[in-house]
């Protein structure tokens, strides 16, 4: 992306996973992911989700 001369202004990212839970690490992972794209951890957003009411194991479909 650099090197075309595109760069991030903001993240926003959702996490889908049953195990661990992300909540306790939310933090270090904004600051990790703005470090590594050289924004400022406000430009960056995580959310986790669990599979519940998502796609086909959410809908309790067998």
């Amino acid at each position: 992306m650099r090197a075309a001369g595109w760069r991030p202004v903001n993240v926003d990212s959702t996490l889908i996973a049953q195990r661990p839970k992300l909540a306790p690490h939310i933090d270090a992972m904004r600051a990790n992911i703005a470090a590594d794209l050289g924004l400022d951890v406000g430009a960056v957003n995580v959310k986790g989700k669990t599979n519940e009411k998502l796609g086909y194991l959410g809908a309790a479909r067998r």
